[in-house]
């Protein structure tokens, strides 16, 4: 189960130009929420999953 936390680093993320917080997306790597794209952290499909999943809207894409 995602904290409130995550989720809010799961949306920061997905509505991020860039997002670089190493400290905030350790766990979410590994738990296979987020993956390094180059410099940068995107959003896997099962992260884009969970925000809808947990009542978090996504922003259009």
């Amino acid at each position: 189960m995602l904290t409130n936390e995550q989720l809010e680093t799961l949306h920061e993320i997905e509505t991020a130009v860039a997002f670089d917080d190493v400290a905030k997306t350790a766990d979410l790597v590994m738990e296979g929420y987020v993956e390094k794209n180059g410099d940068l952290f995107q959003l896997t499909a099962k992260g884009e999953k969970a925000l809808p999943d947990n009542g978090c809207a996504l922003s259009p894409g």
